[in-house]
């Protein structure tokens, strides 16, 4: 699982400075490379939520989010009207997918700091990125359709960055995982 993430991560920061430099071809080709990101996106996140759900009482908020991503992710690559309206309608739904990524990404960040994961705080300035901008495609649409492309690079790539600390972080738990069940199994042999 961690080698799989940390190349996720690595996959999702090249697409990312790709948009960036060829927003043209990005917008005109939008729907793909959405669907191809959220489904990736979304499935990692279901994973991840089903691996570590006992380990690290992970959120009902992340398992949401993941489906909500691969939904959209789905949508986009089979509907054949999609690739007709995204052009038109791709602001609102990237809108609506960036509030509540960003809004259920703080919310699981909060529920980690809770269970005392030290780097709880990188979850929670993703989703607090992700949420500022958001609002601001909210309140300007045609700013937003102008730099597209670059957007969404960015926010492919913010992804990529959340996907790789989260990789390199699965070895941290993994060692303090271990420690607290032999902690357990010390007492059970002393008693």
């Amino acid at each position: 699982m961690k080698l799989l993430t940390i190349i996720m991560g690595i996959l999702l920061i090249l697409g990312g400075i790709a948009c960036i430099f060829m927003p043209g071809i990005t917008f005109l080709n939008i729907a793909w490379i959405l669907g191809i990101c959220f489904l990736i996106i979304g499935v990692h996140i279901i994973l991840a939520y089903f691996r570590n759900k006992e380990r690290l009482n992970a959120s009902i908020w992340d398992l949401i989010s993941g489906g909500l991503t691969v939904i959209f992710g789905v949508l986009l690559l089979t509907n054949i009207y999609a690739k007709f309206l995204t052009e038109a309608m791709i602001i609102y739904g990237f809108v609506i997918w960036l509030l509540a990524t960003g809004a259920m990404r703080i919310i699981a960040s909060l529920a980690l700091k809770r269970n005392e994961f030290s780097h709880w705080i990188w979850m929670f300035l993703v989703g607090v990125l992700t949420l500022i901008i958001g609002l601001y495609a909210l309140f300007h649409p045609q700013v937003t359709a102008r730099v597209l492309g670059y957007l969404i690079g960015i926010l492919v790539m913010i992804q990529g960055v959340n996907l790789l600390s989260f990789g390199l972080a699965i070895k941290i738990v993994k060692t303090q995982i271990p420690l607290e069940e032999k902690e357990e199994v010390d007492d059970k042999d002393i008693n």
